[in-house]
């Protein structure tokens, strides 16, 4: 897609007024968990600005559900930044790295490298309190989008998807586009019922948003902040 190309969006552009106190949260949490290392690699994190990325897809989020959207948008960057190297050519290893992550959502205790005990923080935090059928719903989309992981290497070590249709189940799972959606429900407060959730409006919808990235050329694996060390 054209770089200069405008989209006329007829809403209001919302910014959480909250933001500057979630992003200091933020940072003892990547920190804590040890997705950022030295103090390098915090000044090429805070760069990117994850807290004012989870004000604006948040705006009406308060207290803790605005901080575990903002903690969530940094895992998502930082998770998938690890790919962008010599792993993401091996889906072996990459599957045995997005397997632990899978076991969390099932029941299994974290482990002890950052990633692991980010997401099961995440996990942990926004399941509490959560309806039976919402935690459901998002194992499913976790485990989507950690599983996609691993067909994305599969495509780079061959240099192509193997068509179309693949490449855009692939593309749907990288994008984690239904997870940001869900994380929403939680950080407002809202139970949406099976029947509102599965009624055709609401169906159709979700399938909008999650198409937005891929008819924009945008997915999970864009230039990103952060790693693990100094580089």
């Amino acid at each position: 897609m054209p770089q200069d190309t405008v989209f006329d969006l007829p809403f209001p552009l919302r910014v959480n007024p909250h933001w500057d106190a979630a992003r200091l949260r933020n940072l003892d949490w990547v920190r804590e968990h040890g997705l950022v290392g030295g103090e390098r690699s915090v000044r090429w994190y805070s760069s990117w600005d994850m807290p004012l990325l989870a004000a604006y897809g948040f705006p009406d989020a308060t207290g803790p559900g605005l901080d575990l959207c903002t903690d969530a948008m940094a895992f998502f960057f930082v998770f998938d930044d690890q790919f962008d190297g010599p792993l993401g050519r091996a889906p072996d290893q990459v599957a045995r790295v997005c397997q632990r992550l899978i076991d969390i959502v099932h029941g299994a205790q974290a482990g002890h490298d950052p990633c692991s005990s980010a997401f099961a923080d995440l996990w942990r935090r926004s399941t509490d309190s959560a309806a039976a059928g919402w935690s459901t719903r998002v194992a499913h989309e976790w485990e989507y989008y950690f599983a996609a992981h691993a067909h994305e290497a599969i495509n780079r070590l061959r240099g192509t998807p193997g068509d179309v249709e693949q490449y855009l189940q692939v593309r749907r799972g990288i994008a984690g586009t239904a997870l940001p959606v869900s994380l929403g429900e939680r950080a407002a407060g809202i139970t949406v019922a099976p029947a509102a959730f599965h009624s055709p409006q609401l169906r159709i919808m979700r399938e909008i948003h999650a198409l937005i990235p891929e008819k924009c050329g945008m997915t999970g694996s864009t230039s990103k902040p952060g790693h693990y060390d100094d580089r």
